[in-house]
């Protein structure tokens, strides 16, 4: 059967800040399928290059195949995506042009190719609330998710002995968290967050943890441990 795609969309004349808002709803009619696009005033992408800085905000900056399934079950089948990190934003691509998904609450998840995420609130570790997209690694009772973030390194540049960076670096970074029940967790790098949350079984990860030599810091051990706590647990 042959898709039936509408598109209707509203620009407006005007700019903020930079930006032009920019509202849009897409429907894709297939069989079982009913799909709108995200909605709010989504906003057109510019300027993404900061001046005196060097470095991506982007977790990659190719473009990745994806969908988006929304809150309610509707699902936007075949897009664009990418993740800005240094904004918190998802991105898309629609007729050549850059947009930022203006509504990531009304999000259930997003898949870019083989790769989940989520958008959700978490404790940072100044004790804030605070909102981001998560890469979902491992699933079950237990989940492991990472939040990338970009850090922004000061130049280092020496005027006298001509060495260092001119310019500001943006660095990509890992953090790592584990969902128990309905909250999300920080891993720390001895994994207290994780066994203060297993109660007595704490023992038996511990066991299992010191036979294969893993590690709190790196990403396929990490996904091996919360494998093992959905098993104990």
């Amino acid at each position: 059967m042959k898709k039936l795609v509408l598109f209707s969309f509203l620009l407006a004349s005007f700019s903020l800040n930079g930006f032009f808002t920019y509202s849009q709803t897409v429907a894709v009619i297939r069989p079982n399928v009913d799909v709108a696009f995200p909605p709010g005033s989504n906003i057109i992408v510019k300027g993404e290059n900061i001046i005196g800085v060097d470095g991506s905000q982007y977790l990659s900056e190719e473009w990745t195949k994806g969908n988006i399934t929304m809150n309610n079950g509707t699902i936007i089948d075949s897009i664009d995506l990418r993740l800005n990190a240094y904004k918190k934003e998802m991105h898309y691509l629609y007729k050549d042009v850059e947009y930022s998904i203006n509504s990531p609450e009304s999000i259930r998840e997003v898949k870019m190719g083989n790769r989940k995420f989520i958008y959700s609130s978490y404790k940072t570790d100044k004790n804030d609330i605070s909102k981001n997209y998560f890469e979902v690694l491992a699933e079950g009772k237990a989940s492991l998710l990472v939040l990338y973030y970009i850090k922004r390194i000061s130049s280092n540049y020496n005027v006298v002995l001509d060495v260092g960076n001119r310019n500001d670096q943006l660095e990509l970074n890992e953090k790592y968290f584990i969902t128990i029940g309905n909250s999300i967790i920080e891993i720390d790098k001895k994994g207290k967050s994780i066994f203060d949350n297993l109660g007595d079984k704490s023992d038996l990860l511990k066991k299992r943890i010191k036979e294969e030599d893993l590690s709190f810091k790196k990403k396929e051990d990490l996904i091996k441990i919360v494998s093992y706590m959905n098993e104990i647990n």
